[in-house]
């Protein structure tokens, strides 16, 4: 906006400096006529003069064709000026950039994989971190799609890690996948179906979302992406079926663990 100002009043400057040319050569022009007019100039001398004063005459049009283009382009007072409504709007964006430059967490949780050192820059939409929510702690498990005929959300579960055996962790299903990708591709707008080396085709798996019931519980030595088994107990943890089953789990992750 000040380059703005300078070069307008540079332009009103430059409408000044003409019209004192002019004036002052129609006074030129204007004795040199009377000269003529009583044959003290010649003929020659009256034309340089009205070449004189058509120069100075052009030069205040043009220099005032300027000036009006000067302010159409510096535009109006305040707000309704396009470059402070410019200025204003690099100068929000300016605001909100910084406020990005602070990061909270929403909630508790740790940060690992930080990449960043002091004096470093990234650029936006970079990942640099990875939060890891510690009030919500969750597992994975993949169940063959035969095995969900009695599964549903809220069903209790019993989770294990292999760097944990033989402790066993409360949790509830929270969730069941809708979908999954069968690893089928399109050619020509036809589904292909990959040829079977086995007689039966395996049943696919399904992802299960198992949400363990308190998160103090989760153990310090387990990292996300652990080893971890689930038992689900679809008709209730009190029958002789889920106690072997948890038995087999047991010892199966102290075999995982010494193994």
């Amino acid at each position: 906006m000040g380059a703005g100002v300078i070069s307008l009043a540079s332009v009103e400057a430059r409408v000044n400096q003409a019209q004192t040319t002019l004036d002052g050569t129609r006074g030129t022009t204007e004795r040199t006529r009377n000269m003529f007019d009583r044959g003290l100039a010649s003929q020659a001398s009256m034309d340089t003069a009205n070449s004189q004063l058509a120069t100075a005459l052009s030069g205040l049009a043009s220099a005032q064709a300027e000036l009006e283009s000067a302010v159409i382009k510096a535009g109006a007072e305040g707000v309704l000026n396009p470059q402070i409504a410019t200025a204003q709007v690099q100068l929000e964006q300016a605001q909100l950039n910084r406020s990005f430059a602070s990061i909270s967490a929403p909630v508790d949780g740790v940060v690992t994989n930080l990449k960043l050192a002091p004096g470093q820059y990234i650029n936006a939409g970079t990942p640099a971190l990875t939060f890891i929510e510690s009030d919500s702690l969750w597992v994975v498990i993949d169940m063959r799609e035969n095995q969900l005929v009695n599964v549903d959300v809220g069903d209790e579960a019993r989770v294990l890690f292999d760097g944990v055996p033989g402790r066993s962790f409360p949790g509830r299903i929270r969730g069941i996948a809708w979908g999954i990708d069968p690893g089928r591709t399109a050619a020509n707008g036809l589904p292909q179906n990959q040829a079977m080396a086995r007689w039966f085709e395996p049943a696919r798996t399904i992802p299960v979302h198992v949400e363990l019931t308190g998160a103090e519980q989760w153990p310090d030595n387990v990292r996300v992406g652990s080893k971890a088994s689930a038992l689900v107990y679809a008709a209730g943890s009190n029958t002789p079926i889920a106690a072997g089953a948890s038995f087999l789990q047991t010892v199966s992750t102290y075999m995982s663990f010494l193994y």
